[in-house]
């Protein structure tokens, strides 16, 4: 009974010594790639399989982990917890044989987060994405939106363009991203959408002519001079509203000039797509010209509507005149 019972103590023991020796020890230095600097005092993410490990790496010292003998082809990502996102990345074959000692070379990175967005502010999910950089580093950049509208990914240093489409709409963004930056972008699908109605609106006015010189010839002179008579009954300036446009800033003039050419009323979102303007200095222009009382703003719904002031139009001075 008693050899019984030390035979399988001894069974036991071999087996925990295969299992411990089917692991070996792995060393790594890691350097940064340019500049062969060691990286330490960070965090490091290992990934292989889909399965991911964290391990932190003291100042001075490298990065130690326990893997079965083999071939490994692992992802490593590292973090400098005094920056906002991911700082290096490489990926890399390990082969080990018992134990390994080796320099791993990483490369500089940011963090890439955007949301792609219709003209009216709706999320738009699944979208395609594509993100093009100086080098890729292997990076496996995403092609796609997830349901919620949002991607987000590693990026190389330097400057970078993403491009996003959604049937026939298409926007792009270009950006600067510097080592353990983290880069916010709102990506606005309307830009093809514009085109493509200035084009269908411009072909029907080219066809519309072609039939008019066709057919009446005479009188196409007196018809294309209606709708600048229009313009100028519905929308004239008076001296005040000349004296306080020379005073106004090149984009505010701008502005002005867009709300005259829609016969003195448009939105806001008209004029963001119309002058190219950026949403958030038309907002400074729109407030600004609020204040001098040049125009008045509406909000129904989610659309800000935008015309003159009768102050502005002179209708005032016009009627006292009277």
């Amino acid at each position: 009974m008693y050899t019984k019972y030390l035979f399988l103590v001894m069974l036991l023991l071999c087996i925990s010594f295969v299992t411990a020796a089917e692991n070996a020890n792995v060393f790594l230095s890691l350097k940064e790639a340019t500049t062969n600097i060691d990286i330490n005092k960070v965090v490091v993410y290992i990934e292989e399989n889909e399965q991911v490990m964290n391990k932190y790496v003291p100042k001075g010292e490298i990065l130690k982990l326990s893997l079965e003998n083999g071939e490994h082809h692992v992802t490593i990502k590292v973090d400098d917890l005094t920056t906002e996102g991911i700082d290096y990345f490489a990926k890399t074959q390990l082969t080990v044989q018992t134990s390994l000692i080796e320099g791993v070379f990483l490369y500089s990175v940011g963090s890439l987060r955007g949301i792609v967005k219709d003209e009216l502010d709706n999320v738009i999910p699944n979208a395609e994405i594509k993100i093009e950089c100086g080098s890729d580093y292997g990076l496996n950049l995403p092609t796609k939106a997830d349901s919620f509208g949002t991607f987000n990914t590693e990026v190389p240093i330097g400057n970078c363009k993403v491009f996003a489409r959604s049937e026939e709409a298409v926007s792009m963004q270009e950006f600067e991203v510097s080592k353990g930056d983290v880069i916010d972008l709102e990506l606005n699908l309307d830009k093809v959408k514009k085109e493509k109605s200035n084009l269908l609106a411009w072909s029907l006015i080219i066809l519309l002519v072609v039939i008019i010189v066709i057919f009446r010839w005479k009188p196409i002179k007196k018809k294309t001079k209606k709708p600048e008579t229009i313009i100028k009954k519905e929308v004239k300036l008076v001296e005040r509203s000349k004296d306080v446009y020379n005073t106004l800033k090149e984009k505010e003039k701008e502005i002005i000039d867009f709300i005259l050419e829609s016969k003195g009323s448009t939105t806001q979102a008209k004029i963001h797509y119309g002058t190219g303007i950026p949403k958030a200095s038309l907002f400074r222009y729109v407030q600004s010209l609020e204040q001098k009382n040049v125009i008045q703003t509406q909000k129904i719904g989610k659309v800000k509507k935008i015309r003159f002031t009768d102050w502005f139009l002179g209708k005032n001075t016009s009627e006292n005149e009277q």
